[in-house]
């Protein structure tokens, strides 16, 4: 079971006690623009989101909302469709677990059982988990925090700016999932299926839930990024290379207007997190109360 949990300790490891925030202002000692940036969390939707009502004001005060990719659900959803119908799922589940996992996820746009990789679906029913278990998360929300927070900026006419397509970011998930096969998930759905059946939540899993919702996070800026070296994920792939790749973007933009950015709360950890880096640049980076 340690292999399944490993994409939720990428997003969830350095949730602990710290800073009680997850937005921080950037300030150029250059000119007068100011940027804020947003550590999501992307089980958390619309509803987390108004409960801050700073949130929405450091949005309404910036000229352009960067994310890390447009949420274009009818794009994603054509990619999809691409893909070859296939049986494999029916040859390593039973009708009762495939109905499950039917139900679970019935409404909310995602991958077709019969088009989805093992990997993918093991992941995303470990990953949505706390979605079900959870009180703190509310498991109605519409719209994920990024998602919700790109609506808000076009709904008041902000430029909006990717860091990366959907087509990347599909293809990085496709990529390091590829080595899990039918075999790995007809190992270890029934397991996290016994979890949702049981209605009882992780005990693990809901305390890091709580620690993001109460602000009680620690940025580890003393760690390097090398924490999760050796595991089945490469932490380089998914946070280090990423933070490098946005970094290159990013003074740009910061010097020439007002940003707002939000992206997964694990790529403002660490040495090599965002907020170390832009710092590193020369920019003031102070935490934002909240409440």
């Amino acid at each position: 079971m340690k292999t399944i949990f490993l994409f939720i300790s990428i997003s969830f490891s350095v949730f602990l006690y710290g800073q009680k925030t997850i937005l921080w202002k950037i300030s150029s000692n250059k000119g007068a623009n100011v940027s804020y940036l947003l550590g999501t969390n992307h089980l958390f939707g619309k509803t987390f989101v108004d409960s801050f009502p700073v949130i929405e004001q450091k949005v309404l005060a910036s000229d352009i909302i960067i994310t890390e990719t447009k949420m274009d659900r009818p794009a994603i959803t054509s990619s999809y469709d691409t893909r070859p119908v296939s049986d494999s799922i029916n040859l390593v589940l039973s009708k009762e677990d495939i109905d499950y996992i039917t139900e679970l996820f019935k409404g909310r746009n995602t991958i077709p059982l019969s088009k989805i990789s093992p990997g993918e679906l093991v992941i995303k029913l470990q990953t949505y988990y706390p979605k079900f278990s959870c009180s703190v998360l509310k498991n109605d929300d519409r719209f994920s925090m990024d998602e919700y927070i790109q609506r808000i900026g076009k709904s008041h006419d902000k430029r909006s700016y990717h860091l990366e397509t959907d087509s990347f970011q599909i293809g990085l998930i496709t990529t390091s999932f590829a080595k899990y096969n039918w075999d790995f998930a007809k190992r270890n759905v029934p397991l996290i299926l016994k979890q949702y059946r049981n209605k009882r939540a992780s005990e693990l899993s809901c305390f890091l839930i709580n620690r993001y919702a109460a602000l009680d996070v620690d940025y580890k800026f003393k760690d390097s990024c090398n924490f999760l070296k050796g595991n089945t994920m490469s932490n380089d792939e998914f946070v280090k290379k990423r933070n490098e790749a946005w970094m290159a973007q990013l003074p740009g933009l910061l010097e020439k207007n007002n940003c707002f950015i939000a992206v997964g709360f694990g790529h403002l950890c660490n040495q090599c997190g965002l907020i170390k880096q832009i710092e590193a640049l020369g920019y003031l980076v102070e935490p934002v109360t909240m409440k």
